[in-house]
């Protein structure tokens, strides 16, 4: 994400609380590399323990028929919750080969052509991630979710039926990209105001949120400052370190260093640090020990 920042305070707020709140928690035992939320598919409503992906525009979890230990399929904990089961929802619908959802994703993923399995006319996805050695392939799907206490909504998402994912063992990622069919942008038609608060747990004893919506009522010490995009397709990251670039101004989640060039930072940098990215009113707000 290539952002534009000057550092003077506006001003605080305390007016409000964020329209969902969710908990954002680590365990190593299942992810070592990302950080983790619950979230609840279908109906009736499956919990699903998922990864929180700063990088990615595409939300996924494991679905039947896949099995543990099953060859192409995913090695999944019993905490991460059961793998997903299509044929239980009474909600659940596959994206049609010609819908506007296939043509969303093909886009997304920058894909010549969408691939179809015309026999039940279900549109199918394949992405990699980091150099290739992560992998997921499925259908693209859609159904209920939920997420906080009672927000309700149906969402596009992918039922991954080949995966290769190193040895993580939640049941799948929620994307963060700027895309329409990121989990954030669907999530935003649900919520009063466009915006996103975070705190990532110090350790796996801590509890960390994310607060989708109006973000206020977050304390009297959190310093706000303009936001402004540079480029046409940012990406919104829960990593709040900057990199100053003479064209595109200063860019999250990468640092200038002497001896390897340009550096990516992970969201272990900024434990405990409340970030609040205002997308609605192009402002950013940052505090330290926030949970």
């Amino acid at each position: 994400m290539k952002l534009d920042l000057v550092f003077v305070p506006i001003g605080t707020s305390n007016e409000m609380k964020a329209d969902i709140s969710i908990n954002v928690t680590e365990d190593r035992s299942i992810n070592s590399f990302l950080f983790l939320m619950h979230i609840n598919i279908g109906t009736p409503p499956i919990m699903n323990l998922v990864g929180i992906d700063t990088g990615s525009t595409l939300s996924c979890v494991q679905c039947q028929p896949c099995q543990p230990r099953q060859p192409h399929c995913h090695q999944q904990a019993a905490k991460a919750g059961q793998i997903f089961d299509p044929s239980r929802s009474t909600t659940f619908h596959h994206a049609g080969c010609k819908s506007r959802k296939c043509l969303v994703v093909k886009d997304s993923l920058s894909l010549e052509f969408a691939n179809c399995m015309e026999n039940e006319n279900t549109c199918l996805y394949s992405v990699t991630y980091g150099g290739r050695w992560t992998y997921t392939a499925g259908k693209v799907v859609w159904d209920k979710l939920t997420i906080g206490t009672n927000t309700r909504f149906s969402f596009m998402f992918c039922c991954s039926l080949n995966m290769e994912y190193k040895n993580y063992e939640e049941a799948g990622i929620v994307g963060f990209g700027s895309s329409d069919i990121s989990f954030f942008e669907q999530v935003s038609s649900q919520i009063n105001y466009k915006s996103f608060s975070y705190c990532l747990p110090s350790n796996k004893m801590a509890i960390g949120y994310m607060n989708l919506g109006d973000y206020r009522g977050q304390g009297a010490d959190v310093l706000y400052t303009p936001l402004s995009r540079t480029t046409s397709k940012p990406t919104y990251s829960l990593t709040n370190m900057f990199y100053a670039d003479s064209t595109y101004g200063l860019c999250m989640t990468v640092m200038k260093t002497t001896d390897v060039g340009v550096q990516i930072l992970g969201n272990r940098a900024t434990r405990s640090f409340g970030t609040t990215f205002d997308i609605q009113g192009m402002i950013f707000g940052f505090r330290y020990s926030a949970c």
